[in-house]
């Protein structure tokens, strides 16, 4: 059976506590994501608190794009584009932080989506990190896990080089809220660098038909666009139709 192994030593006056927790599942899912770098620029107009128009020197984002917003002690994410230019690029609506001043030096990044398969009734344990070569980087990110109906059911906040563990088996808050992830949207606030994005679960039971994007699927399941074949579901005819744009990418880890 797969099994999950999380380090902990903390160490303070003199005192050290160390332990190696342990979890057992049925399906691991390693994988690896490219983020890409941002875009800095400068909130030129402000209309309202989630309403405004960021100028920068030239982007490729388009006015069907979902894009994230950051700023030193913000960030706002799942903001609609509502129209571009070639330097400006209008947007409206998403969640999080109300909108900087107008003036304010931000960084606008196209959210990057992943093909989860996370059931928060299943996860034993998971794991997300934001990876750089530089250990100096200390930039934020953000994920938001959706069910299959497009509602959001998680935001989680990243920092840079700091991984997230959640122990659920050991009564680890439950990030997922219980509910069926089939779609996970990440980015990350820096126009300098571009992060590894490593989610890392484990679940109680073998992935179900609800991993697979039927009808469309591209013949891959699980977290990433890139993960291993398994057996396809009663009624997948197998095709290989577009499911949107999803992230290339890392070498797959594992073969789960």
């Amino acid at each position: 059976m797969p099994q999950a192994t999380c380090a902990i030593v903390l160490s303070l006056g003199g005192s050290t506590i160390q332990k190696s927790i342990i979890r057992s599942g049925d399906h691991p899912n390693p994988y690896e994501v490219s983020l890409p770098a941002g875009i800095a620029g400068q909130l030129t107009t402000r209309t309202d608190n989630d309403t405004g128009i960021v100028t920068v020197a030239s982007h490729s984002i388009v006015d069907t794009d979902t894009v994230d917003l950051y700023w030193a002690g913000g960030r706002r994410y799942g903001v609609d584009v509502t129209a571009v230019t070639a330097t400006t690029i209008s947007i409206d609506a998403g969640a999080g932080d109300n909108l900087p001043v107008a003036t304010t030096a931000v960084v606008i990044v196209k959210q990057v989506q992943i093909n989860a398969a996370i059931d928060g009734d299943q996860i034993e344990i998971l794991g997300l990190a934001l990876e750089f070569t530089d250990p100096s980087e200390t930039s934020k990110g953000h994920i938001t896990f959706k069910d299959s109906g497009g509602a959001s059911v998680a935001n989680l906040d990243l920092s840079a080089n700091t991984p997230a563990v959640y122990d659920v088996a050991g009564r680890a808050a439950q990030p997922a809220h219980r509910e069926p992830n089939h779609r996970g949207y990440a980015s990350y606030g820096s126009s300098a660098s571009a992060p590894t994005l490593e989610p890392l679960s484990l679940k109680t039971r073998p992935l179900a038909e609800e991993a697979w994007q039927c009808p469309g699927h591209n013949g891959r399941e699980g977290l990433l666009n890139s993960t291993p074949q398994i057996p396809r579901p009663p009624g997948c005819n197998g095709n290989s139709g577009a499911q949107g744009p999803v992230s290339t990418g890392g070498p797959n880890r594992a073969s789960g």
